[in-house]
């Protein structure tokens, strides 16, 4: 069960890293042509996580979620694999297939959180964990631009609840 759980988080750490790199959503301004039509609607980006914000409550619901794949996930390689959130795929596609498994709606309806809300809960989590974790331990690191600093705040303030939450979710599944 840890090492699911590990691994679940380790992808989403790649997720969070992946999205820096995303185009842009933004779309060009004046008439359309060929050369400045609207881009297309592209995948949540570093934007959309640096302003989602955590919170407690978006947390418990998260991890709620997080047990209930772990559970089915013993049973149920569908579920196992609509929970993964591997790195490689976008977030549009990872809500899509959580939607799309009954099983996995079934455990994000009882833990009270969407499909969206998971994912972006999931990858906001990482990342600010990641940057408040480098700024603990690496003296003089700069921030990069852009990062919720809420985000941040909240994981050092929550951190330690969060972690002990989820060990007690890991003692509970052995």
């Amino acid at each position: 069960m840890r090492h699911w759980i590990s691994f679940a988080v380790a992808i989403v750490a790649l997720t969070a890293c992946k999205a820096k790199d995303s185009p842009s959503t933004a779309t060009t301004s004046g008439p359309a042509s060929p050369t400045t039509a609207a881009l297309p609607v592209a995948d949540p980006i570093a934007d959309d996580v640096n302003n989602y914000t955590l919170d407690m409550d978006k947390m418990n619901k998260w991890m709620k979620a997080v047990k209930g794949f772990a559970v089915e996930a013993r049973t149920d390689s569908a579920a196992a694999d609509a929970a993964s959130l591997d790195a490689g795929v976008p977030i549009r596609e990872k809500i899509a297939k959580l939607e799309a498994n009954p099983t996995a709606r079934k455990i994000l309806g009882a833990a009270g959180i969407s499909a969206r809300d998971y994912a972006m809960t999931t990858t906001t989590y990482i990342q600010a964990g990641m940057i408040a974790s480098l700024m603990k331990t690496q003296p003089g690191f700069k921030v990069p631009f852009g990062q919720n600093m809420a985000n941040i705040a909240f994981i050092n303030v929550h951190g330690a609840e969060i972690k002990a939450s989820m060990k007690r979710i890991e003692a509970e599944m052995q």
